[in-house]
């Protein structure tokens, strides 16, 4: 259940990925910036975009930046 998860911490295992990783939020999400901070700092190789006019769902919200960010990003780490 959903209630479990609270509990599921797997940020110690953040620096496990070793491939170029995307992380994108809104700046108006309640825990976007935060959160992927957090996935920032763990990561090695990640990149954090975030999105001004957004806030949950940037992809629906600023749907040419998610497009171009994404895009850009795979152009970037096509190897």
């Amino acid at each position: 259940t959903i209630g479990n998860l609270r509990y599921w911490n797997r940020t110690p295992d953040l620096g496990q990925i070793k491939i170029p990783v995307l992380i994108t939020c809104g700046r108006y999400d309640e825990l976007g910036p935060a959160c992927a901070a957090t996935l920032q700092a763990g990561i090695p190789n990640a990149e954090t975009v975030v999105f001004e006019e957004s806030a949950h769902v940037a992809h629906i919200e600023e749907p040419e930046a998610y497009r171009k960010c994404v895009s850009e990003f795979l152009t970037r780490n096509d190897d």
